[in-house]
This record gives C-alpha cells, structure tokens and sequence, in this order.
C-alpha cells in the first residue's frame, strides 16, 4: 500500500513549471539532474522579435529554403494535427538566426547540454527514460522516468525525393531535434532518439537543410 501511494505522489513532481513562447503557446517543465528542459517540442512561428517565419507548405518551398540559406518551418507531412500533437520541424537556418526561437530565459539546447543529459541518464543505452510512453511503435520501451516526454514525431530530410514522402520519415519510430551546435557551412549536430544501432540516443551530423524539431533548455 505505501508503495502504490509513493507511486501516486512522485510522478507529477517530474513537472516543474510553465513556459509561453512568443506565439502564446505554453509548454510545460522538468527537471533532469540539474538540468531544467521543455516537456514539449517548440511550436513557435515567429522570431523573438515578432518576424514571421517562413513557413515551407509544399516540398519545393521547403527545398528553396534549404538552398537559399534561409529559415524555414513546417509540419510533419504540411499536416496541421502533427503540429498540434509534436510541434513543428525547423530547418537549421532558424536554429542559428539572431532574432531567437527560444522563450525568454531558455535556450536550444547544445551538443554539450545532450551530453550532460545522457550523462546523467548513465549511457547512450537509456534514451527510454526519455521516452512518451504513448505513441512509439512496440519494439521500443518507453519508461518516461524523467517525465521528458519525447514522441517518436520523425523528421524531414531534405535530399530526399518528393516520391520518398516529400522527404518526411520515420514517424512512430524516431525524434530528430537540432542542437545549436555548428559543424560546418553545410552541417550541424542533430540528436537521434530511437534510430541509433547499439544505443537508442546519440549525435549525427546532419545537412541543415534537413527538418528537425527543438527542445529547450533553462538558462542559469
């Protein structure tokens, strides 16, 4: 009986507080070590200082953007829904624009914050305590012990054909967020939960054309 109570009391502490971005969307918190992240991927269309963000509704707007450098956003196959369920995908041109996608006081997170979070999970092996326990298809183990809450929302590689699902893929198996972590002028680090042979979180450097969501970390 006091274990079933302890059960009851402990999960809703993993969240902490709530976030608005610009747009009015609201986004909960929790706390990983001394970490504090978005529950939720970013949504957000306008820049910090209320410039729209291009939004990339057909498969050719989305390429022009990749080439042309510039930011773009989109829903998961130009589907509304996906973006009221997983938030939108990113191409990394808005990632790195100086006007800033991330709510006051947060941050996206860096190569350096996964590392600490994997860090504090204990290994690459542990990305299931990251996991929504709803949605992933049934060869995963989603334990959502850290209440991060991440959806197996896939992402949109942009050198695909628009034969190959317009470049979108992986939905139900795989989250592909940004990192704000440059490589080169034509790649940037992205993190892979629930794809990755031999662990199920790691780092892969992407062509920054490629569509990806977000998540946020708290400034200190």
């Amino acid at each position: 009986m006091k274990y079933l109570f302890c059960f009851v009391i402990c999960i809703p502490t993993l969240l902490y507080g709530q976030v608005k971005d610009v747009d009015d969307n609201v986004y909960t918190t929790t706390k990983i070590g001394n970490q504090e992240w978005l529950v939720q991927d970013l949504k957000v269309t306008h820049f910090q200082n209320g410039d729209q963000i291009h939004q990339a509704k057909t498969y050719q707007e989305w390429n022009q953007a990749a080439k042309a450098q510039k930011p773009a956003w989109c829903y998961y196959m130009n589907d509304a829904k996906n973006g009221a369920k997983y938030g939108v995908l990113y191409n990394w041109y808005a990632v790195n624009d100086s006007r800033g996608l991330a709510p006051k006081g947060w941050r996206i997170a860096s190569l350096e914050d996964w590392n600490a979070l994997i860090t504090e999970l204990g290994s690459y092996h542990e990305g299931d305590a990251l996991k929504s326990l709803s949605g992933w298809s049934e060869r995963h183990e989603p334990t959502n012990e850290t209440g991060f809450s991440a959806l197996p929302s896939g992402w949109r590689d942009w050198e695909l054909t628009i034969e190959e699902d317009h470049g979108f893929d992986f939905l139900g198996e795989v989250v592909q967020w940004w990192t704000s972590t440059n490589v080169n002028k034509t790649e940037a680090i992205g993190m892979n939960l629930g794809y990755c042979v031999g662990y199920n979180i790691g780092e892969d450097e992407d062509p920054k054309g490629n569509g990806a969501y977000i998540r946020c970390i708290k400034q200190k």
